[in-house]
C-alpha cells in the first residue's frame, strides 16, 4: 500500500505525522478484522463506541 499526504499544513512534523496515519491505518485493520469494538482517545480527540459486529 502507499499513501501519500498533500496539503499538510506547515509545521506538521513528518515523523508525527507518518505515525499517527501508522496507528489510524492499524486502528482500522482491527476494526475491519473484528478484533475490535471500542475506540480509545485517538489524537486527543476523545473517546467513542463501533458498534459490535457480532
Amino acid at each position: 500500500m502507499t499513501v501519500t499526504a498533500a496539503d499538510v499544513p506547515p509545521g506538521i512534523d513528518q515523523a508525527v505525522h507518518e505515525a499517527g496515519i501508522a496507528s489510524s491505518l492499524a486502528t482500522l485493520a482491527s476494526y475491519v478484522d473484528g478484533g475490535m469494538t471500542q475506540v480509545g482517545d485517538v489524537a486527543g480527540l476523545g473517546q467513542g463506541c463501533l458498534p459490535d459486529q457480532a
